[in-house]
């Protein structure tokens, strides 16, 4: 019997978790050189690069900024603790497991982007930023859309 709903039905949207630091206005960016080799690392660096130039940021290999980042997919019922704040008695999250829903088609998974930038010369961070988003399956445009998240964030 073929079910009504077929496929996925997640509807959940990103959502962004950061520091009130933010990148100052007028600032070049500088990311590490990233390899083509198909990795969801490469595709999310291709991500960043292309929000910091739709928001004005120049990419600068000299620049005082520096931007790192992170990306994960995971199975979104897998949440990830906060091994510091949790004790036995209590779990403190930093993202909650999903529930399973009996509509989605599909395993769910969470894409987890982090941006730290860091100020070189004064040896600070200038901002943290954690967005996060669920798919039956990952695209460019779900890494673009984290990626525009975190950039517009931190300006």
């Amino acid at each position: 019997m073929a079910s009504a709903m077929a496929g996925c039905a997640v509807i959940t949207p990103a959502n962004i978790t950061s520091t009130e630091g933010a990148m100052p206005a007028g600032s070049a960016v500088r990311m590490a050189a990233s390899a083509p080799d198909g990795s969801l690392r490469t595709a999310f660096a291709t991500a960043l690069e292309q929000s910091f130039q739709t928001h004005g940021v120049m990419l600068d290999t000299d620049a005082g900024m520096i931007a790192e980042f992170g990306i994960a997919a995971r199975s979104a019922q897998t949440g990830l603790a906060n091994p510091d704040a949790s004790t036995p008695d209590a779990i403190v999250w930093e993202s909650l497991p999903a529930e399973s829903h009996w509509y989605n088609e599909c395993e769910v998974i969470r894409l987890r982007a982090t941006m730290v930038l860091l100020d070189r010369e004064a040896g600070t961070i200038a901002y943290r930023g954690v967005a996060e988003r669920d798919v039956c399956s990952y695209s460019q445009a779900d890494l673009q859309q984290l990626a525009n998240l975190l950039v517009a964030d931190a300006l």
